[in-house]
């Protein structure tokens, strides 16, 4: 209507709007402008929902694309998940490497720690293990018991039971500790000998095992008592009723000589025991029953921390001063001039 409007529109007037209107004012007739700026917008509209029709229609997703889509993301999400087990496992790999080399390191260090330990404590008598029982001063205490307690029971059974005199009970029971002494001493420093051999043939020898063997030995509770007292009865046989009497005496001596043979270094008992008419040093000695500048005899033996080293226990040993008083005597008659009884024999 609009079209046919304007097409008769010359000379006439404008059916939807007012007035006349030339063809040079067609154009102007607000009627017109509208029905064709909306006819322009439709047809805008048109095209563009065409478009977007078509654009939907091709990024519309496809089923069989969303399955791919998803098959996707689950080969994704389970390497994924594959790769975080590796990672744990990789993990815990390096965290039980990280604590075996933990372990190793405090291995390392322990036994860095025994070797110079071992450098410094073996056979040095001056660095004491004050957790062993065993050590020096404890057996010195042992020592001083033994004297006090199986010696005396010994001393008195041989001299009531026996009817023996008191100097040879005294001389049998230091030969008898003696003896004892000698025989751990000799047993002990053959073992280890033997230890030494054998640690050599594996060339295993080293100063940290000899140590820790030689620790282990001193520190064990094991006494090779029927080897050392198989030698006694070969020793002492004539004297059975003496070894029976002395039974109390030889087993705690077996014990407490075998703990001395095997410290490191060894105890040492000084079995220098015939030293009648020399001088008594009272250093290293105490009086028996009778004082004096001389031995008379010894009664018990002195112990040392080593063979030259310091005082552990004194011994005890009787005193003599007649031979020294008359050996005077007679040097002062000499001098003199006066004969002497034998002299006026002559």
């Amino acid at each position: 209507m609009v079209r046919t409007s304007m097409d008769n529109a010359k000379g006439k007037r404008c059916n939807s709007c007012c007035g006349d209107f030339t063809d040079k004012l067609l154009n102007l007739c607000r009627c017109y402008r509208k029905n064709k700026d909306l006819s322009n917008e439709l047809e805008e509209s048109l095209i563009d929902d065409d478009h977007q029709h078509t654009q939907n229609e091709y990024n519309k997703p496809t089923i069989q694309s969303l399955k791919y889509d998803e098959e996707r993301l689950e080969t994704e999400i389970k390497k994924l998940q594959n790769r975080i087990e590796e990672e744990q496992v990789e993990r815990q790999t390096l965290f039980s490497e990280k604590e075996g080399l933990i372990h190793e390191l405090e291995e390392l260090r322990t036994r860095l720690s025994a070797v110079i330990s071992a450098q410094v404590t073996d056979s040095n008598p001056n660095i004491a293990d004050l957790s062993d029982k065993n050590r020096p001063t404890q057996l010195a205490e042992r020592y001083s018991e033994l004297y006090d307690n199986q010696w005396t029971e010994c001393y008195d059974g041989l001299t009531n039971i026996l009817k023996w005199e008191d100097k040879e009970s005294m001389k049998w029971i230091l030969g008898l500790f003696i003896n004892i002494f000698q025989t751990c001493e000799e047993k002990a420093s053959k073992d280890l000998e033997q230890l030494r051999k054998i640690l050599k043939e594996f060339q295993s020898g080293t100063t940290e095992t000899l140590k820790t063997l030689k620790d282990k030995r001193k520190k064990s509770s094991m006494v090779p008592k029927d080897q050392i007292t198989a030698k006694l009865d070969g020793r002492f046989a004539e004297n059975k009723q003496a070894i029976d009497i002395a039974e109390n005496f030889i087993n705690e001596s077996v014990e407490l000589c075998w703990l001395m043979a095997v410290q490191d270094p060894p105890v040492y008992v000084d079995t220098s025991v015939n030293t009648h008419g020399q001088p008594l040093d009272t250093n290293h000695y105490k009086y028996y029953t009778q004082k004096g500048e001389l031995v008379d005899y010894v009664v018990w033996p002195v112990l040392f921390l080593t063979i030259e080293g310091p005082l552990l226990s004194k011994g005890i040993a009787q005193g003599l001063v007649e031979e020294r008083q008359s050996e005077e005597n007679q040097t002062m008659i000499k001098d003199s001039g006066e004969d002497t009884p034998e002299s006026t024999k002559l």
